[in-house]
């Protein structure tokens, strides 16, 4: 399957990226309750404030929380390449190499996610410093777009 292929709107495309973005983020954003401060709701991101604010006399005002465009952006296109990995998959007749780069995409994401989070956080896990970090990530992308490119992993072309 080639990459235009893959990203190539459909009808089931458009509807299976209307369910996911939109019921999971309406139910995620219904539920949830906040009302000492403002936050950002949303799957993976958050974009959407809610919350309530109980200011307290002396006390310092909360900041504002506003949506935020660029992480509602990014929700859209992380579901909407959910909803094409999922097609792929459902129309491949190599159902299991789809389902294999799935799991290494997430994978790679855990990963990275795991290490900044030490980063931020300043418990380093398996890195003394923060270029470590950096240059680990680094070659962690570089194997996995390695792989993909020279043994054609998953039967994914261009």
């Amino acid at each position: 399957m080639k990459i235009k292929e893959f990203l190539k709107p459909t009808l089931g495309k458009i509807i299976l990226f209307i369910l996911l973005m939109g019921v999971i983020n309406y139910f995620l954003i219904s539920t949830t309750v906040v009302l000492d401060a403002r936050i950002l709701v949303g799957l993976p991101f958050g974009f959407y404030p809610i919350g309530g604010f109980m200011i307290w006399p002396g006390g310092p005002s909360p900041p504002v929380v506003e949506f935020s465009y660029l992480n509602f952006i990014i929700d859209l296109i992380f579901w909407y390449l959910i909803s094409c990995l999922i097609i792929a998959w459902y129309k491949s007749s190599k159902r299991w190499n789809i389902f294999a780069l799935f799991l290494s995409f997430v994978l790679i994401l855990t990963l990275i996610l795991f290490l900044f989070i030490n980063l931020i956080k300043g418990n380093w896990g398996f890195t003394p410093h923060p270029i470590l970090t950096f240059l680990f990530i680094g070659l962690i992308m570089f194997i996995y777009l390695y792989l993909l490119k020279k043994f054609k992993l998953f039967d994914i072309t261009n």
